[in-house]
């Protein structure tokens, strides 16, 4: 599996953006942001980039654990946003895609 990794271009109150780096393949991401306590919440996720699912969920899963290292939290909650383009528009979960929310808590090794 390749390694990713998370770099952050903007970040200004509770907007950011940044990119995905997973070797040759790189993903943009915009999102609102909420802290409560130790959990990171990712709200209206957008990612632009390679085509549709370029990355892969292993690969998405290795960018929130390498998120979680960065900023020092135990939880990710990443909710997406509404598909505005493409096939499928609407709410993210209403066609063959992941679930609007996804959870993702911090490896123990």
């Amino acid at each position: 599996m390749k390694e990713v990794d998370v770099v952050i271009d903007l970040a200004d109150r509770d907007v950011v953006l940044g990119r995905l780096i997973a070797g040759e393949l790189e993903v943009e991401f915009a999102t609102n942001v909420r802290w409560e306590g130790r959990t990171l919440e990712l709200v209206a996720i957008h990612l632009y980039g390679a085509g549709a699912n370029s990355m892969g969920i292993r690969t998405l899963r290795k960018a929130v654990q390498a998120l979680m290292l960065l900023l020092d939290v135990d939880q990710v909650i990443v909710e997406g946003a509404l598909r505005t383009t493409g096939a499928a528009t609407g709410p993210a979960g209403s066609g063959p895609r992941l679930p609007r929310r996804l959870i993702f808590n911090r490896e123990v090794r």
